[in-house]
């Protein structure tokens, strides 16, 4: 199981302090087509939380990605509380009028997409680096500008390798007669 964990917050304004400091912290893209990420992109769905505390304790339960919608004076408040108070290794997406931020692990900090931006990016841009399964057929593409490494799953694979290698050596020097071992003849 991973320990990297995703929210996906729809909110209907981006004004106030939470909201500038996800803003100037995350990754921004606008223009932003609206819309919901279609939850049968996930393998198993999107569990919707019904505020901001049961959307971060749906994450420590164990649920990989979660959903959240905020409006009116609930925006500051959850949208607050999950940025302070979410996981280390959260990833968020916040899906605003106009703009989509993502925000928290493996994210770049402080950076404007330079094209236009979907609702059906959201997902495959989080799913590179919040390790939950997409559905066949998942449409959008992976915002790659909103990635801190770009090369993060290239880089996985690469250390995946190496310990996989690692584990060969030993196992075929542990099944080696005691006479193979050494060169006494």
């Amino acid at each position: 199981m991973s320990d990297i964990k995703t929210l996906v917050i729809r909110v209907d304004s981006l004004a106030g302090p939470a909201a500038a400091s996800a803003l100037s912290e995350g990754a921004v893209f606008r223009p932003f087509e609206d819309g919901d990420p279609p939850a049968a992109h996930v393998a198993g769905g999107i569990p919707r939380a019904g505020g901001a505390a049961d959307a971060l304790a749906r994450l420590a339960e164990g649920a990989p990605i979660a959903s959240l919608a905020l409006s009116g004076g609930g925006v500051q408040e959850g949208l607050g509380l999950v940025l302070e108070e979410s996981p280390l290794r959260t990833v968020i997406a916040i899906l605003a009028p106009g703009a989509l931020v993502f925000h928290g692990h493996g994210m770049a900090r402080g950076v404007e997409g330079t094209g236009p931006a979907s609702f059906l990016d959201a997902l495959p841009t989080l799913a590179m680096v919040g390790e939950f399964l997409l559905a066949p057929g998942v449409e959008g593409r992976v915002l790659f500008q909103a990635l801190k490494n770009p090369s993060y799953k290239q880089g996985q694979v690469g250390r995946l390798k190496a310990a996989l290698a690692r584990l060969e050596r030993v196992l075929r020097r542990d099944s080696q007669e005691p006479w193979d071992k050494h060169d006494c003849a």
